[in-house]
């Protein structure tokens, strides 16, 4: 259908064209009936194609280069959308979740993400993950995030950042 109306523009164009100069009509009115079709084609016959024109979203985060022992870490999580779809951001990507652990541990810990602003194009979360201590058998945090975007399961690659010792001048919580 898409093909078939881009090309039968030019042909209606044509067609007009020489029936006009066969019947001998003015000029003004050839010239109002072409400005007709190129001004309503696109309204009458492109939104049936675009509302199926797929869309995305995308997702990043602060990067961690340490987290402090003793002290708990802010991380910082936005999200972005283009193309099909509408509604505010909150309710289109849900279940934000960030699983954590120190390595070497079975379990991860799960926290649920603060909502901070959304509208229709982004949305900014943040994750507040308690304070770790440094043990004998790990000093590093492994952590991932997952959520639903229109309701597909996505899954943000596992990362591991190491848990420092605070500063001498810092107050350990």
């Amino acid at each position: 259908m898409f093909w078939g109306a881009v090309c039968g523009i030019p042909a209606a164009i044509f067609i007009l064209i020489r029936e006009f100069r066969a019947k001998g009509r003015s000029k003004s009115i050839f010239l109002l009936v072409t400005a007709s079709i190129f001004f309503i084609w696109p309204f009458v016959y492109f939104p049936r194609f675009a509302a199926n024109i797929a869309g995305g979203g995308g997702s990043n985060h602060d990067l961690l280069d340490h987290i402090v022992a003793g002290q708990p870490t802010t991380l910082n999580f936005t999200f972005s959308v283009w193309g099909a779809g509408s509604g505010d951001l909150s309710k289109r990507y849900t279940k934000i979740l960030m699983h954590y652990r120190k390595a070497g541990e079975v379990e991860f810990h799960t926290i649920s993400a603060r909502i901070i602003s959304s509208d229709q194009k982004h949305m900014a979360v943040e994750f507040i993950i308690p304070p770790q201590k440094i043990s004998d058998e790990s000093s590093l945090l492994e952590f991932y995030f997952d959520f639903l975007f229109d309701g597909v399961q996505n899954t943000r690659p596992h990362e591991t950042v190491p848990i420092t010792k605070p500063a001498a001048y810092q107050a350990v919580a």
